[in-house]
């Protein structure tokens, strides 16, 4: 075999191997290339996905609660109706800040607690951290973080998980000294939160981590999301032909609770009560005659829907509103 053979097959098989060693430092930039676009993607998918969570625990959060129903149905607790109010406070500063008030029930007007939400995104979840705040300072005073008593180590950690929000907060950090005997008091607290609940299971121990078992903070609380109604209703007399305009007696919700009517101008009382109840996807309107103590009328729609109900002597239209102060 000449020598220029010999060289011609050497310069073939070196170019054969060149061209596959560029072909395999192409396919792995590619790949590379490929990896690093397959992150990122995720990457922004999840911090789409976090990102809407985020609106959904603030939308979730803010709204009023109550525990009316669950002291309905477990008596035996003699829990006191309550009402927790949680809305937005305007803030400048990183986080979401909430303000927290609880008042009873039938007295919703009469703050009895108040404290400060104030929420941050932080790996795996959001961190809740509490504040108390004096019941009597103003809109202005409750904006400003210098009024604000940290509740340090009573953090609730929250996290999305099964369609719903899980809290949780630790008992070995977050305590207090019980006011009348000064001891050391150690709190547990499990929270879930839903679109239309929130449930806080608490347990408070001593410092011995013993379990105060009567305390009001122990035990498992219900708290439903309520809706309320503005009201249009007008009322004839027997044997009149005039509709008279006439009005709530308190503030109606979705929790059962019952309200008379009374006429706008001489602010007689009528014999009538209704209430509305909510049930999953349902509400329960019920219409009550006082005097024979019994139902005259019940009905039930979509939770969003206007109730309306016409007799020979009233005439009712209920609006599902939000919040209260709509």
């Amino acid at each position: 075999m000449s020598h220029d053979h010999i060289l011609k097959q050497l310069n073939a098989r070196s170019f054969a191997v060149l061209t596959r060693v560029i072909m395999f430092r192409r396919a792995a930039a590619t790949g590379r290339a490929t990896v690093l676009m397959t992150i990122l993607s995720g990457l922004a998918i999840s911090a789409s996905a976090a990102e809407g969570d985020t609106q959904k625990l603030l939308a979730w959060f803010a709204g009023d609660f109550t525990n009316y129903q669950q002291t309905i149905h477990q008596p035996e607790q003699s829990l006191t109706p309550v009402i927790k109010r949680i809305e937005p406070l305007d803030y400048a500063e990183q986080g979401h800040a909430f303000l927290s008030e609880q008042a009873y029930l039938f007295e919703p007007d009469q703050v009895i607690r108040r404290q400060i939400y104030l929420l941050e995104r932080v790996r795996g979840g959001w961190r809740q951290a509490v504040f108390n705040v004096e019941t009597e300072l103003g809109a202005a005073e409750l904006a400003d973080p210098s009024n604000w008593q940290a509740s340090y180590g009573c953090e609730v950690n929250w996290r999305w998980r099964n369609g719903e929000f899980e809290g949780e907060r630790n008992h070995q950090r977050c305590y207090f000294y019980r006011s009348s005997d000064g001891q050391k008091v150690s709190l547990s607290s499990q929270l879930r939160l839903s679109e239309n609940a929130l449930t806080i299971t608490e347990q408070a121990f001593l410092a011995t981590n013993t379990p105060l078992l009567r305390s009001d903070l122990a035990g498992t609380h219900h708290y439903a999301r309520m809706q309320y109604y503005d009201a249009q209703v007008e009322y004839r007399a027997p044997g009149t032909d005039r509709w008279r305009q006439a009005e709530l007696i308190g503030v109606l919700h979705n929790q059962g609770a019952r309200v008379g009517i009374r006429l706008s101008e001489q602010q007689q009382e009528l014999r009538y009560q209704f209430a509305v109840t909510t049930g999953g996807e349902q509400a329960e309107f019920a219409l009550y005659d006082l005097n024979g103590m019994e139902t005259v009328h019940q009905e039930h729609v979509a939770v969003n829907d206007v109730i309306e109900y016409q007799s020979d002597y009233l005439k009712i239209e209920l609006t599902p509103r939000a919040s209260r102060s709509d």
